[in-house]
């Protein structure tokens, strides 16, 4: 049974992939504390605990955690502990009328705990651990082609999901929020997403290649609408035909989108001219991306500071896959 508390932490506004994602991650070190010699709860968890977890995760001989695992569960587990501090800190203000002194005492000791929680630093990652190396620009031309010759068609779901993916850069749960004509504006060549983890909405933008795969969403709604356990079907399964161990998967795309705009046109002053940012950063290719970005309260304010014209020019400008688009069209 999952501990009341992170149910109640659940309770914000998170998307239901990501709750899923949450509670698992949570039980596992909630099954943990149950098993030390000393039985704890989430309530009393510490910075060392959640140390140990790491440290047992990692020396198990089957399944060991790879790099995303722990990057995922050190953001997991430092969000639930900024949200006991703000539910440890109310009670505390209410105690501070009372003549409770123990009772302050230990809630702000718990305090204590769970800010050192959130200060907890990501460990460097040895050898064993490595991110994957994305795929190069002719591996994806080639495995694009292989869809194509497949399929004989741009507007096939298979070929359709891939391309989405590399191209907004997007997680495959994310499009399954495309479900209304409005969700694609051929017009405005953008697209808009429900970010699979906060649920926030965010826009992606495409041009006229990309706008021709996406053309029949208005006669056709549902044949994008894909969950990742099928994206990665719908991909992984086109691995064997490529030249080499290469294996593909629906987040690679993400990857790649992450790996080749990275620097791309960032110096543009031209491009930025009559916008309120003089460069362009880590930080902008991360709300591309639909990242939370640190020191902005929401998407609102990011788009602000990077407004979605200017998104918009750059992707048509600087996106890595317009060159692949040539190669492609004589297969369309």
């Amino acid at each position: 049974m999952v501990d009341f508390l992170i149910e109640n932490f659940l309770k914000q506004e998170y998307a239901e992939s990501t709750k899923h994602s949450y509670r698992s991650q949570l039980k596992a070190i909630e099954t943990y504390l149950k098993s030390l010699e000393k039985p704890k709860t989430m309530k009393h968890l510490t910075l060392d605990d959640v140390r140990t977890f790491y440290k047992h995760k990692q020396q198990l001989k089957e399944n060991p955690w790879d790099s995303s695992s722990v990057y995922t569960f050190i953001a997991i587990i430092k969000r639930y502990a900024k949200w006991r501090m703000k539910q440890i800190s109310r009670q505390r203000v209410a105690l501070n009328r009372l003549t409770h002194g123990e009772e302050r005492d230990r809630l702000q000791g718990i305090i204590h705990d769970f800010e050192d929680i959130t200060d907890f630093k990501r460990p460097k990652l040895k050898e064993t651990i490595k991110l994957e190396t994305p795929i190069t620009t002719d591996i994806m031309t080639e495995m694009f082609k292989i869809m194509l010759e497949d399929t004989r068609d741009p507007h096939h779901i298979n070929f359709k999901t891939a391309w989405c993916i590399w191209w907004f850069g997007c997680r495959p749960g994310e499009l399954v929020s495309i479900n209304t004509d409005e969700d694609i504006s051929l017009i405005e060549q953008r697209i808009t997403f429900l970010t699979e983890k906060t649920n926030k909405q965010r826009f992606g933008f495409f041009d006229d290649f990309t706008g021709n795969i996406l053309s029949d969403f208005k006669t056709n709604p549902n044949r994008i609408n894909v969950d990742p356990t099928t994206a990665w079907r719908r991909i992984s399964k086109y691995s064997k035909q490529l030249k080499g161990d290469i294996k593909l998967y629906p987040r690679l795309g993400r990857r790649c989108f992450i790996t080749f705009m990275d620097g791309r046109g960032f110096n543009d002053k031209d491009l930025m001219a009559g916008y309120p940012v003089s460069q362009l950063d880590d930080k902008f290719l991360k709300l591309l991306c639909g990242h939370t970005i640190s020191g902005m309260n929401d998407i609102t304010q990011a788009y602000k500071v990077y407004p979605p014209l200017l998104q918009k020019a750059y992707i048509l400008k600087y996106h890595y896959m317009r060159d692949l688009e040539d190669l492609l069209k004589k297969y369309i």
